[in-house]
């Protein structure tokens, strides 16, 4: 791996670290399956800001579950990131890993970001499996 692949993981990597935490901060506890799906969506800004919009009435998350198929390859590739990010959260003891759930570890539950925390509270309504058979069913 070259410096400049190597300065570019780490970025991609620190990047994931901060989303990560935002999302623990703002629900405290989240499945590994939706924090992979949730940060790379974020970290990529798939979203668009009118998703939750009074005006569609219907919720676009499918939507942007559904643009994986053509980001396959970038995803597949940043799975790993996301895991080193948890890895090293992990390790410096800010996150728990209890049956394949992350737990904040600092008690500190924040309102941090606002279309965070309505992504978040929509992916409430998918569980886990149903989550993963989404993302398998698109990658």
């Amino acid at each position: 791996m070259s410096n400049i692949e190597l300065k570019a993981k780490l970025l991609a990597t620190a990047k994931y670290l901060s989303i990560i935490e935002t999302i623990l901060a703002t629900v405290g506890t989240v499945s590994i399956i939706k924090v992979i799906v949730i940060s790379y969506i974020y970290m990529n800004n798939h979203f668009e800001k009118d998703i939750f919009s009074l005006t569609t009435k219907k919720n676009l998350f499918d939507k942007y579950l559904a643009l994986l198929t053509a980001q396959k390859e970038d995803f597949l590739v940043n799975i790993e990131t996301i895991f080193d990010g948890i890895l090293i959260l992990t390790d410096s003891q800010v996150i728990n890993i209890q049956d394949g759930i992350l737990v904040n570890n600092t008690g500190e539950k924040k309102f941090t970001d606002k279309f965070l925390d309505k992504i978040l509270s929509v992916s409430k309504s998918y569980s886990d499996s149903q989550m993963l058979r989404e993302i398998l069913n698109y990658v």
